[in-house]
């Protein structure tokens, strides 16, 4: 059976990386994919899809990604679904950096996801991010997103405005609190 498209990671850093900030980051990509593939794809499919890492290769932190789901298989291995979804990090991420002004159509959890994602890069000065794709036969996609640590801090700071923005007025009666006028 041909190997399923492998999502790459790269991260290309500096000073060591906390095992923390790599899990979750890598946790909140995986997330953010299930929750692509549950509203671009098949809602029902995308409760078994699952990131598994197929290698990790050194230099820099290196992860293969693939997507699999154990009982619709045939499904997943679709090669659009994956340069879709990172065509839709691409269009995200370019929205946080100012590079688009078409707000695309993002929630709570999906901004949130990004600040984890990118936290491992913004953290390090000097490091950067790429996510590509391999297909079946192993032919090298062009890498869609490439960032550094100041970009990703900028679009951290992004995200953190619109998590602000998203945030809903208290309202109501308040008892014992200090009031200004």
């Amino acid at each position: 059976m041909n190997d399923p498209v492998k999502l790459t990671v790269e991260i290309k850093n500096q000073n060591p990386v906390e095992l923390v900030d790599l899990t979750q980051s890598l946790l909140s990509f995986a997330d953010e994919y299930k929750r692509y593939f549950a509203k671009n794809e098949d809602p029902v499919v995308a409760e078994d899809v699952r990131l598994y890492v197929k290698e990790m290769r050194s230099g820099s932190i290196i992860a293969d990604l693939i997507a699999k789901a154990p009982y619709a298989l045939p499904l997943i291995e679709n090669a659009n679904t994956v340069f879709e979804f990172i065509g839709y990090l691409k269009t995200s991420t370019d929205y946080l950096l100012g590079k688009l002004s078409e707000k695309p159509d993002l929630e709570k959890v999906n901004y949130e996801n990004f600040i984890r994602i990118l936290e491992p890069i913004s953290k390090d000065n000097g490091s950067q991010l790429n996510i590509g794709a391999i297909n079946i036969q192993n032919v090298n996609a062009p890498v869609t997103i490439s960032m550094n640590s100041l970009e990703s801090n900028a679009a951290q700071s992004a995200a953190r405005r619109e998590l602000d923005f998203m945030k809903e007025p208290v309202t109501g009666m308040h008892e014992k609190v200090l009031l200004y006028w």
